[in-house]
């Protein structure tokens, strides 16, 4: 069982065998002893001697006792190895003992026990941070969460005088998402948290929290700032282009119409070209 016997305690235990433990520590001694060297019996009467300190005992020598209790009981094979097993790791739920020490059949009784024991602890969380945050622009926002009652829910909160909160959905009970909508994104930076529980309440898990939310910096939309100066019809020059323009259609519009066509002698002209091709040797 990979239990060691010290000499000194062998000879204390072949010395006295029938007194009594003077403290739990003792007794707790006592039984280790008589169990590595087969006294089943012995054993089971320091035990029972630890009984009556037992409630009143730091978590660590209850831890010891149930241990020693539920090995005894598997030793032997009794129907009391399930309860102490039980008792063990509800003082230490993710307790695994040592595999040299532990035959592979006391390992198999462990985890049956530790699948029996009611579920008190959070979900297991972890959120994809976004890479990049564009101001007015949504986001998408992933997390992978796992527990042995089932993830109940998954929610975003926006940190800020409301707390804004927004629940994650999942097709697969593992990977849930949410899209952060655009008006959440504002520059310069976007705070927030995440938090999970099961389906029995446990929780939260958290990613983030209201004290210290995770923060991200928003990447601003670009602004195009106004022209310098007066805007373009309280120039000077605007108006005598304007008013210029009127005067010339004014003016060909009068030489049109008060004109005869009949009085307008053709003008003839006479266009010379000259082409020159090129010369080959």
């Amino acid at each position: 069982m990979g239990l060691r016997v010290s000499l000194a305690g062998f000879l204390w235990l072949m010395a006295a065998p029938g007194v009594a433990a003077a403290s739990p520590q003792e007794a707790l001694q006592k039984a280790r002893v008589c169990l590595a060297a087969g006294d089943y019996e012995c054993a089971s009467q320091a035990l029972s001697a630890l009984q009556e300190a037992l409630p009143k005992a730091d978590p660590s020598l209850r831890f010891q006792y149930w241990r020693l209790k539920a090995e005894l009981a598997l030793t032997l094979g009794t129907g009391e190895s399930e309860l102490a097993l039980r008792e063990l790791l509800s003082l230490r739920p993710d307790w695994a003992p040592d595999p040299k020490s532990w035959p592979p059949k006391w390992s198999e009784a462990l985890e049956s026990a530790r699948g029996k024991l009611p579920d008190t602890k959070a979900p297991e969380l972890a959120v994809k941070p976004p890479l990049m945050l564009r101001e007015n622009q949504p986001l998408r926002l992933q997390a992978t969460a796992t527990d042995k009652s089932g993830v109940g829910r998954i929610e975003v909160i926006l940190a800020g005088k409301e707390d804004r909160r927004l629940r994650m959905v999942t097709s697969d009970n593992e990977t849930w998402s949410v899209i952060l909508p655009a008006h959440w994104v504002r520059a310069p930076r976007l705070a927030f948290w995440v938090e999970a529980y099961d389906r029995k309440g446990n929780g939260p898990a958290s990613w983030g929290s209201k004290t210290a939310p995770k923060t991200f910096q928003v990447i601003g939309e670009a602004v195009i700032a106004p022209p310098e100066g007066p805007p373009l019809w309280k120039k000077w020059w605007f108006w005598t282009v304007i008013g210029a323009g009127l005067t010339a259609t004014a003016v060909t519009t009068y030489l049109l119409t008060s004109t005869d066509d009949s009085e307008i002698d053709p003008i003839y002209s006479t266009l010379e070209v000259n082409l020159t091709w090129p010369q080959y040797d």
